[in-house]
């Protein structure tokens, strides 16, 4: 899944256009693809979110958003996750040997 970015992030973090990399939060961690995008402010990234589901023990389509949200980062009364707002590091995929 695409994991969009500005570039400065991607500088400091020795990425560049379609890098394999691990997205991590408190909660826990997703492979991503880097995408760069201009139009992000400095620090943010951006991921599709609502996806993630499986059919009949498929690969899920689209990022596993959930695996980066804890549950008690949910909005107050209706227990909903805030996706939005979720502090992760970008780490680039290392090919094991």
């Amino acid at each position: 899944m695409n994991i969009r970015t500005e570039k400065t992030a991607c500088i400091l973090c020795c990425l560049m256009a379609a890098d394999k990399a691990v997205c991590i939060s408190d909660n826990g961690e997703i492979t991503v693809t880097i995408e760069l995008d201009e139009n992000l402010r400095q620090g943010m990234v951006t991921l599709p979110h609502g996806y993630g589901m499986r059919y009949a023990n498929s690969q899920p389509i689209g990022p596993e958003i959930n695996q980066l949200t804890s549950s008690g980062h949910t909005d107050p009364w209706a227990k909903t996750p805030l996706h939005k707002h979720v502090p992760v590091a970008i780490r680039k995929l290392v090919a094991s040997a």
